[in-house]
């Protein structure tokens, strides 16, 4: 049920972003169990709930929670175009900026172009920390 897109032949793959969580779920099961108040409701509350809470995060959203894992602070977030990202954050009281240029592949949907994003964003990321802890190594 947790299907990705396919990026099209020739593209590099990226991680995509995190879809919707178990929290629908529990929610659609809740809503449905007070409106019926049987078990029935309460299933197909929570079947509507997975169903509909399923959609990808926000690039924003995704790129804000997946920083802040790493301890990174998202000061502002910048769309380039159809094509582009750039994420502006803090980390070790200096700012930073990481930008990324997904294939410009007319194929790509949007949905596929903001996972290609997201996925590379969060590559850059990591290199950047790996960086940045080789540099404090003594």
């Amino acid at each position: 049920m947790n299907e990705t897109p396919q990026y099209p032949n020739g593209i590099k793959y990226r991680t995509p972003r995190p879809r919707g969580t178990v929290a629908g779920a529990i929610l659609g099961g809740l809503f449905g169990y007070a409106i019926g108040e049987n078990t029935e409701s309460a299933i197909g509350g929570g079947l509507l709930g997975a169903v509909l809470m399923h959609p990808p995060l926000s690039l924003h959203q995704a790129l804000r929670q997946k920083f802040a894992e790493n301890s990174l602070d998202v000061i502002n977030f910048y769309r380039l175009g159809r094509f582009g990202a750039k994420v502006l954050f803090r980390y070790q009281n200096a700012y930073w900026t990481l930008e990324s240029h997904a294939p410009q592949n007319p194929l790509m949907t949007t949905e596929q172009i903001e996972d290609w994003l997201y996925g590379d964003l969060i590559e850059k990321a990591e290199n950047f920390l790996a960086q940045d802890s080789m540099r404090l190594r003594p």
